[in-house]
């Protein structure tokens, strides 16, 4: 693996009273970089000026298209525990409900957002224009800080000629939402508002969502808090146990630092997304240009480009590898989606989650260190429609500066993770960055 040299037109940009120097370079070939283009700061985004009107924040939600949401429902909250929040008969919705099919849409979370993943039935899916590799992901979903953004963002994407969807208030999880297609015709999201749900594991009953289709307010226009409306109906009498979709826990069996679970590990994170792309540079500068993600790395495997982009101060949210690395790496699903990532909370729990998953037949296999840089351990478990999802413990994290750690200072791990060892020699940032809020049972 090496570290490739960098296109400046891919990196050009502008900092706040001083141009970024992409030139001094640190350790292997790591260099200053900020993607973010910044050299028209027209926009006034909760006081600071900014390219674009709005600002993504993080990974909210991947959603999938699958031909059997059982099996997929009993891998990702039977075996990987993730909560069951919301089901729509979406067949129903769509008027082609058939009869001994299961036309639901399973809303999957992790921690208190009332998605992370989003299962679809694809057998009752619209038709849409869709390019190759995208008939199994129906989309991503970024967020932003205020709704606001979403309103504005939403015009200044269409102003772009991007492509783009009306902007709408989804019922489950009532998050409101303007939606562009990326080069590869990938749904994005970028939305504000999303539900969460507390230690009672309900989420808004179907009686007291909002209607489908709501319009984005126009430009200076707001929107109505819900709780009001929520606390009127709570005091008619609403049932609030119409939202209470979790599936039964198995028995509390394993001791998982100092908290009985049914599993050895607890998810408590989303992403990072990886993609499989025809063309990585211009995929690069849709993120960047479009959605603001700034690059983090790029380097060379097996003489294919790949680059690593951030959002905030994870290594990377999303990894875009060039679609010839599929077969490769032996990933035969025709998807777009290289993996879905899930993070697990400490190294310990990430080998008691491989051991876990193998025992109950779960397809577990190696990726190429040099394929995840910034995430050290880390292993790929294939879920039952196909997509993988890759299982980690612990991201890098980029400080103001911009700078990734240098290759040479880069933890070596073995490709099988039998050959890991009990335990982690501590480094300065190993339990840095990311703290999951709250019980993890």
């Amino acid at each position: 693996m090496k570290t490739s040299n960098i296109d400046p037109r891919l990196t050009a940009g502008t900092r706040i009273g001083r141009p970024w120097r992409l030139g001094a370079s640190r350790g292997h070939g790591q260099t200053r970089r900020q993607g973010d283009m910044m050299s028209d700061l027209q926009f006034d985004v909760g006081g600071v000026r900014l390219a674009r009107p709005f600002h993504v924040q993080r990974l909210g939600h991947a959603a999938f298209i699958v031909d059997d949401q059982q099996s997929c429902l009993h891998f990702y909250c039977d075996l990987l525990g993730l909560s069951l929040s919301d089901s729509i008969d979406f067949s129903e919705m769509l008027g082609c409900k058939t009869p001994g099919r299961d036309g639901n849409v399973y809303f999957l979370r992790v921690a208190s957002d009332h998605h992370s993943v989003v299962i679809f039935p694809g057998w009752s899916m619209p038709p849409r224009r869709m390019e190759a590799g995208t008939e199994h992901i129906s989309h991503l979903a970024w967020q932003v800080g205020t709704m606001q953004q979403v309103i504005e963002g939403g015009r200044w994407l269409t102003e772009r000629h991007e492509r783009v969807r009306p902007g709408t208030r989804d019922p489950a999880g009532s998050n409101y939402n303007s939606t562009v297609f990326d080069n590869n015709g990938l749904p994005n999201e970028i939305y504000y508002g999303m539900d969460q749900i507390g230690w009672s594991g309900i989420s808004k009953p179907f009686a007291l969502q909002s209607e489908p289709d709501i319009d984005l307010p126009p430009i200076g226009g707001a929107i109505d808090p819900d709780f009001p409306a929520m606390r009127a109906a709570i005091e008619a009498g609403a049932d609030l146990r119409g939202g209470l979709h979790q599936r039964p826990w198995p028995d509390l069996h394993v001791v998982v630092d100092g908290v009985r679970l049914p599993r050895p590990f607890r998810v408590v994170a989303n992403g990072p997304v990886g993609l499989f792309v025809e063309d990585v540079d211009a995929t690069l500068r849709f993120y960047r240009d479009a959605l603001g993600f700034r690059l983090t790395e790029r380097i060379t495997y097996r003489d294919h480009g790949c680059a690593f982009l951030r959002v905030a101060t994870d290594h990377h949210v999303l990894a875009l590898y060039p679609i010839a690395l599929r077969e490769a790496l032996g990933l035969g699903k025709a998807s777009i989606c290289a993996y879905h990532g899930l993070r697990v909370q400490n190294y310990r729990q990430l080998r008691a989650a491989i051991g876990f998953l193998r025992d109950r037949g779960v397809e577990i296999r190696s990726i190429p260190q040099a394929l995840t840089p910034g995430i050290d351990h880390a292993v790929l478990a294939i879920a039952p429609d196909g997509h993988a999802v890759l299982l980690h413990h612990h991201i890098d994290q980029i400080g103001w500066d911009g700078l990734a750690r240098p290759q040479a200072a880069r933890m070596v791990v073995d490709a099988d993770p039998a050959n890991w060892p009990e335990a982690l020699d501590g480094q300065p940032d190993s339990l840095d960055g990311f703290m999951f809020q709250g019980p993890i049972g």
